[in-house]
């Protein structure tokens, strides 16, 4: 279950992304330097259609939204300087 997120935390090991990965009610969370995080559990938008929840990352475009998993990794690859920067 919520393998999307899983799969995500992979993505940015793999790319240089700083996350710390922890549990988060029945799913993961994904915290970033900046204090961005994206989640996917029972209560994040679109859990049940495979996507992701982005929060508090400073960009308007994905916060609180349901984010495909491509979408997510597109976001993270390109706002991977933002996302690393100690918030």
């Amino acid at each position: 279950m919520y393998k999307e997120i899983l799969e995500l935390a992979k993505f940015c090991e793999e790319n240089g992304i700083e996350i710390v990965q922890g549990e988060l009610l029945d799913g993961y969370g994904l915290r970033f330097n900046n204090g961005g995080d994206v989640v996917q559990h029972m209560g994040s938008y679109g859990n049940s259609r495979g996507c992701v929840e982005f929060g508090c990352t400073g960009f308007s475009e994905v916060d609180f939204t349901a984010t495909p998993l491509e979408k997510a990794k597109e976001f993270l690859k390109a706002n991977k300087d933002t996302l690393n920067q100690k918030g």
